[in-house]
């Protein structure tokens, strides 16, 4: 409270100083209208101190003081943590405006390997540790084979789009929400639960699934709505197989992504399609159907 009073006084003291001919030749003094807008540069390595803030002003009259929450009184700020700002700008006639911005700053980022050697980035988003790739292990933690599925039957496409499971390969032999299936050790596959709690940290259903999108149409089919991957989670549109027909689709439309959830004969999944930045969830076959998987640490 006391640095909070302090600043107020300062902003004060600055109109003060500057206030003198707010009338002109006896009638209201109008300048031009004092705007500024920022230019944030966010910080480059998690948690360090590389942000900064570049400010723009325009309007007024010259000289301009300029007050950081920090305490900074330059026009620009440089080597900050992330976090937000807030600056007061004066002017000559005592004209201000306040406004605050935030340097923000990449999620935390780390990586694993599965059993095959494969390596995966994975991203911190809330409390929760995600793998930022669709998995493409072909052995479970104990060496056995896996049934999986790669697009069109084509290898390269895994590297990109990882591979297919079905709901029962994906639970290695287990039925319980959360359990570690073919997922690496120390990892497992996320209940629809667990969806929900990051769903909820990116703001809900209807703006999460863009948040998780990557952006473009090298993965997405045009428009790929709403797409920012500002969560750093990466959904690719891996699209899916239906192995009673024997048929691959959906590629580049939608991302697929099982749970280890389920209700009575039926997995459940969560879907984000090309069209639309939500995200919502539906049943699917055990045995019939391929998605992608993602993994959670434990």
């Amino acid at each position: 409270m006391k640095k909070y009073v302090c600043f107020i006084a300062i902003i004060m003291s600055l109109i003060f100083i500057f206030g003198a001919g707010c009338k002109k030749n006896g009638t209201e003094y109008n300048p031009n209208l004092l705007v500024f807008n920022f230019e944030s540069i966010r910080v480059s390595v998690f948690g360090s101190s590389g942000g900064s803030v570049d400010l723009n002003v325009a309007g007024g009259t010259r000289p301009y003081p300029y007050l950081w929450s920090n305490g900074e009184i330059t026009e620009n700020i440089r080597n900050r943590i992330a976090g937000a700002y807030l600056v007061t700008v004066a002017d000559k006639n005592a004209e201000t405006i306040t406004n605050s911005t935030v340097v923000r700053q990449p999620n935390e980022t780390a990586t694993v390997t599965d059993i095959d050697g494969n390596l995966y980035q994975t991203v911190k988003i809330g409390n929760q540790w995600w793998m930022a790739e669709n998995l493409r292990v072909t052995r479970d933690s104990r060496g056995n084979p896996i049934s999986s599925y790669v697009y069109n039957n084509d290898e390269r496409t895994a590297l990109k789009y990882g591979r297919l499971y079905t709901w029962q390969a994906m639970m290695n032999g287990s039925s319980s929400p959360g359990a570690q299936g073919i997922a690496p050790d120390g990892w497992h596959i996320p209940s629809i639960d667990e969806w929900q709690i990051l769903i909820d940290f990116l703001g809900g259903n209807a703006v999460a699934g863009g948040k998780m999108k990557e952006p473009g149409t090298e993965y997405w089919r045009s428009p790929n709505a709403g797409a920012t991957n500002s969560s750093g989670l990466t959904l690719v549109a891996s699209g899916s197989y239906v192995i009673s027909q024997n048929r691959f689709c959906d590629l580049k439309a939608g991302a697929h992504i099982l749970t280890s959830s389920s209700d009575g004969d039926f997995g459940i999944f969560v879907a984000v399609a090309s069209h639309s930045s939500d995200i919502g969830s539906d049943l699917i076959s055990k045995t019939d159907i391929g998605f992608s998987v993602r993994c959670v640490k434990n």
